[in-house]
């Protein structure tokens, strides 16, 4: 296979990191040392431009082109651009994306081209570095040992290869981020491509332009125009490379004695020349060959025949092998341009098979993402609904505990009621039964106290009547001088005995200062005549003897024979519904949900109080609710939230009755609706408040907290001394509930009622049971403020 010339010119003139920017060398270079490359009559290489690329793309590129290659391929490398050594004084190429910060990952670093070129097959590699070695370091840095060498010869010595430069010294100095002093204007490219392009470069005159020839010609063509620049080559071959022919040969001087010959006045002499010229055409060095050209065409000319013939025979000759030379040529130019074709075809089909690939690599890692994300969408939408039912459980298990309790309180409280009720009607039995013992014990002494006056009477009156002197021994001396003295006595002693049993029946029996029930009416006893109600009764019926009429008025011997016996009370009918109002209070709640705002109401700002007229049945509950006003969004979550609520019965004479009343029910936009009567709630700020070691936030009452809800709220007991001072007000107090509905604590915020009253409000309340508020479904703590009343009924 022939061998093949092939070069890859790279070029970097614009860079995204700010302190190279500055540092610009002329791209448009490269493209004329690519041009110049790629004529066949000067170079006739294979040329690949890569120009601003990125340090990835750049990388590829070399590995690609000096992978695949035969033993005398001829590999050319120009690279233009920044040269840059980090703290290590390690060598990099910098591209249009590198970072002057992190060179190994932006930019192309000298050891890899070095490793690419040392792995190559080829024994004929140029590398072409037109750099401008800025020396980048971090602030304040310079060359390590204090070097101003850039080192390519160290960095890219190998077998097989010839390096040159355009300079070896740090060009730039850095202060800090930014470039100072003046860039030096290349002239390497430059003046390579006018030595190739112009044939100045083929210093002997052969027609073929060596590396050696090329070193020489830039090395006093720069040092004409920027002495400051000193090229430099490193050579590791055995011979000379040519890297482009002359496209202007110029005929050299033939040998001394070919001259002689041609020149020889003998035709003989002239005609031995002929074959020594055909030599020096066939050479390899172009300015003899053209030189022997130009010798044979003027002997063609020569006036001997033989001379002339041999002459015309060497030039056809010439021409034959020139045609024969210029159709391998072509044919070898073919032959190459096809291999071009293959390979670029065999790369393109690679190239796209990696593009194929990379893209179904993207496809299945995008499916990968996708599915990754679907999973963990479906995990976290089933870890939602796992923790929404839990929620939704534990929501439930709370709200059946708190129906427990509920029912539990409810329970013992009727229970409670139940006893008191029993125990107050014992009582009221057995103080009956000492009412009607002391009123029997009272009437059967006045009865004796009414005989015994009775019979004195009688007596005086069956003495008066008998008396019919005044020397009766049973009168007193005074009453024997006259009858009429005899009856003002007796007058005297009836009023006595009145007075007696007035005294006794009234002003003897302090009433009683305790709480009285209303008295009764006493039972209306018969008229009888003929029964004296009292002595003054008595005194009627006496005769008057003042007028010596008689009376006509029985005796009897037992006056209490003539009183009726008192009946007893008639039984007292309790009737089975009573109304609120008067002297009778509303019932107790004991277990009142609150409502659920409705969305339609809410959305329509529509607040407002529901009422209702509900009968509070014997056992507590709800029944016959009825609309007396409210809105019609707002009915339907009252009636239904009302008719779950529970109320202590209420007793009247000792049996529980059914009681109707009116219930408001208030919508209000920025706080639960609540009964108008429950205790007044108010927010308070919030507190950490101490629980087990730990602080946890008090929530006060808001838009987003679900307040709590009372399900066991016994009444605050009277102290004997607040009684008995005639003590009576309101407690209020600060209450503190945590996430578990009891009431962890409290400070009062009112004036102190004194008489035990504070102390019986705070004790009672620290046995309140809640449901607990809530707040986005779950259990909080909240402080709201209660108020305990007092009231003397």
């Amino acid at each position: 296979m022939p061998e093949r010339h092939c070069a890859l010119i790279i070029a970097s003139s614009q860079y995204q990191d700010s302190v190279l920017r500055q540092l610009v060398a002329p791209a448009q270079d490269a493209e004329a040392l690519a041009a110049v490359l790629r004529n066949p009559d000067i170079g006739g290489f294979e040329v690949q431009t890569l120009i601003n690329e990125t340090s990835y793309r750049v990388s590829e590129a070399i590995e690609a082109f000096l992978a695949d290659r035969d033993r005398d391929d001829l590999l050319l490398l120009y690279f233009s651009g920044h040269g840059i050594k980090d703290a290590d004084g390690q060598l990099y190429f910098a591209t249009c994306n590198t970072q002057h910060k992190l060179l190994r990952s932006t930019a192309i670093w000298a050891n890899f081209v070095n490793d690419l070129m040392r792995q190559s097959r080829s024994r004929r590699q140029v590398l072409l570095l037109d750099c401008c070695h800025s020396g980048a370091f971090a602030k304040g840095m310079m060359a390590k040992s204090g070097s101003t060498s850039v080192g390519a010869g160290d960095v890219f010595e190998g077998h097989g290869r010839v390096v040159l430069t355009a300079s070896d010294a740090i060009q730039y100095s850095f202060e800090g981020n930014s470039v100072e002093g003046q860039g030096v204007r290349s002239v390497f490219t430059h003046a390579l491509v006018e030595g190739l392009e112009s044939g100045r470069a083929d210093l002997d005159g052969d027609g073929m332009v060596s590396l050696d020839e090329l070193y020489d010609y830039l090395r006093k063509r720069i040092a004409d125009e920027a002495p400051e620049q000193t090229p430099q080559k490193w050579a590791f071959v055995e011979g000379d490379i040519f890297i482009a022919r002359n496209p202007r040969p110029i005929a050299s001087e033939l040998p001394a004695d070919i001259q002689e010959a041609v020149a020889s006045l003998f035709a003989s002499t002239r005609r031995e020349a002929i074959p020594k010229l055909e030599s020096l055409l066939r050479g390899k060095h172009r300015g003899r060959a053209l030189a022997a050209l130009q010798a044979l065409v003027s002997l063609k000319e020569d006036d001997s025949r033989q001379v002339s013939s041999a002459a015309e025979h060497a030039l056809a000759a010439f021409a034959e092998t020139q045609r024969l030379q210029q159709g391998e040529e072509q044919r070898q130019a073919a032959e190459a341009e096809r291999l071009a074709a293959q390979k670029a075809a065999a790369e393109k089909a690679a190239r796209e098979q990696r593009e194929a690939e990379q893209k179904a690599e993207a496809d299945r890692l995008a499916r990968q993402a996708a599915e990754a994300e679907r999973l963990a969408a479906e995990k976290a939408a089933a870890e939602k609904a796992a923790e929404k039912a839990a929620r939704e459980q534990r929501e439930a298990e709370q709200r059946a505990e708190a129906e427990r309790l509920a029912r539990h309180a409810e329970a013992e409280t009727l229970a409670a009621e139940k006893a008191a009720a029993e125990k107050a009607a014992a009582e009221k039995a057995a103080r009956e039964q000492r009412k009607a013992a002391r009123a029997r014990e009272e009437k059967a002494a006045e009865e004796r106290r009414v005989g015994t006056a009775a019979a004195s009477v009688a007596a005086d009156q069956a003495e008066i009547g008998q008396a019919t002197s005044i020397d009766s021994p049973i009168l007193p001396v005074w009453l024997r001088a006259s009858p009429r003295r005899s009856v003002a006595a007796s007058l005297v002693v009836i009023a006595l005995v009145g007075a007696s049993w007035l005294y006794f029946h009234h002003g003897s029996h302090p009433q009683p200062t305790a709480i009285q029930e209303p008295p009764k009416a006493a039972p209306k006893l018969p008229e009888n005549p003929s029964a004296p109600k009292s002595p003054l009764d008595l005194l009627k019926a006496a005769p008057d003897t003042s007028s010596g009429a008689s009376t006509g008025v029985s005796e009897t011997s037992d006056t209490g024979s003539n009183l009726q016996p008192s009946l007893p009370p008639p039984a007292s009918s309790t009737p089975k519904r009573i109304n609120v109002g008067g002297g009778v209070q509303a019932a107790k709640v004991i277990f009142k949900p609150s409502p659920q705002y409705p969305p339609l109401a809410r959305n329509a700002h529509i607040q407002g109080i529901v009422r209702l007229r509900a009968v509070v049945g014997t056992d507590g509950t709800i029944s016959d609710l009825k609309l007396i006003q409210g809105h019609p969004l707002l009915v339907p979550e009252a009636m239904k939230a009302v008719s779950r609520w529970r109320y202590r019965p209420t007793l009247l004479n000792g049996e529980p009755v059914e009681v109707v009343t009116e219930i408001d029910v208030n919508f209000h936009l920025e706080t639960t609706s609540s009964e108008s009567s429950q205790p007044e709630s108010q927010p308070v700020p919030a507190a950490p408040v101490a629980a087990g070691g730990s602080r946890a936030t008090v929530y006060d009452i808001g838009p987003d907290i679900n307040p709590p809800v009372a399900i066991y709220q016994p009444q605050a007991p009277f102290t004997t001394a607040a009684l008995n001072g005639r003590r009576e007000g309101v407690v209020a107090l600060d209450v503190t509930i945590d996430a578990q509905g009891s009431v962890v604590d409290l400070k009062q915020v009112s004036q102190p009622l004194g008489e035990g009253l504070d102390e019986s409000a705070a004790a009672t309340v620290r046995t309140w049971r809640f449901r607990p508020a809530t707040r986005a479904g779950s259990a909080v703590p909240v402080r709201i403020r209660v108020k305990v009343e007092f009231r003397l009924s």
